[in-house]
């Protein structure tokens, strides 16, 4: 399951704490072939092993999904967005645009009928990559951010299978020299559908967009964008990354549900709960959620 390091790619940091955790609960998954990034961070290289496997563990499953481990799904929503006969080719989530390159394993934002390679970003250069690389973004193309995104049985057949998505992922792991691999996910797997249908010149059809009014970032101190603060009809909440988040979340639910005001120092204590790290919620007491 490890694989040698190459560039900020190296084995699972916490593959001996997770192979403890499945041997006494079983409930974690551990597949070959996974990498994760050195330093933190997520790798798009643990998607590929996880399409695979539920390909062949579940081919009648009319739908394949994934979503982070600090997402809460609303499921009874959820399912209300899933048509049952979907398109062989649908894409369900947040949708967003990009340019991808195989050539520096990185992505530049985009948008629908935007030429590639034009952004400030596409045009720098890493210490130690080859000129013109700017020139080798491809796209735009559709994908779904990583928080959750589900394929039909059809589409995640046809990246669990597709020759291209499996030579991106070993040339990933097997880098010696720049361009390495490092931190990207969502727009990477995109990349892959992208190049997957273009063989028989077909495309992603996304659905619509889980946008702001029903998917968000758990926002504490903003509402602009996805950081916005979670309600009854939210299909995703993202950013829930410790229990105290989700007793906190479903806490605010409940009082929004049965008509109740938020805390006085619900900024606060959305901050305490949320980010218990962060250097705000440090100088915080347990009082601001007193009553929540």
């Amino acid at each position: 399951m490890a694989v040698r390091p190459r560039g900020q790619l190296s084995k699972l940091p916490q593959l001996g704490a997770l192979e403890q955790e499945r041997q006494a609960f079983g409930d974690v998954l551990l597949l070959n072939g996974s990498a994760e990034i050195d330093a933190g961070g997520t790798s798009g290289l643990k998607t590929l092993t996880w399409w695979k496997h539920a390909v062949a563990q579940l081919p009648n499953a009319r739908w394949y999904g994934k979503a982070d481990d600090d997402t809460l799904l609303n499921l009874p929503r959820l399912f209300e967005r899933m048509p049952p006969q979907p398109q062989p080719t649908a894409l369900l989530g947040t949708i967003k645009y990009a340019c991808y390159s195989s050539r520096r394993f990185k992505h530049e934002r985009s948008a629908p009928g935007l030429p590639c390679g034009r952004s400030k970003f596409a045009q720098s250069r890493h210490e130690g990559e080859p000129e013109g690389l700017a020139a080798t973004y491809e796209g735009p193309y559709a994908f779904a951010l990583g928080w959750f995104y589900a394929l039909p049985n059809a589409l995640g057949a046809r990246l669990a299978s597709c020759p291209y998505a499996a030579w991106f992922h070993d040339s990933a792991l097997s880098a010696t020299s720049e361009p390495y691999f490092r931190k990207e996910d969502d727009p990477m797997n995109g990349h892959w559908l992208h190049k997957c249908l273009n063989t028989t010149s077909q495309a992603v059809l996304p659905l619509a967009s889980l946008g702001p009014r029903v998917a968000s970032n758990m926002a504490c101190v903003s509402n602009s964008g996805l950081y916005r603060r979670p309600h009854n009809r939210s299909v995703i909440v993202h950013f829930l990354k410790t229990p105290a988040s989700m007793d906190y979340g479903a806490a605010v639910l409940r009082r929004l549900r049965r008509g109740q005001p938020l805390l006085p120092t619900d900024k606060e204590c959305c901050t305490r709960s949320v980010w218990p790290d962060s250097w705000a919620a440090k100088r915080l007491g347990s009082e601001v959620c007193a009553g929540l």
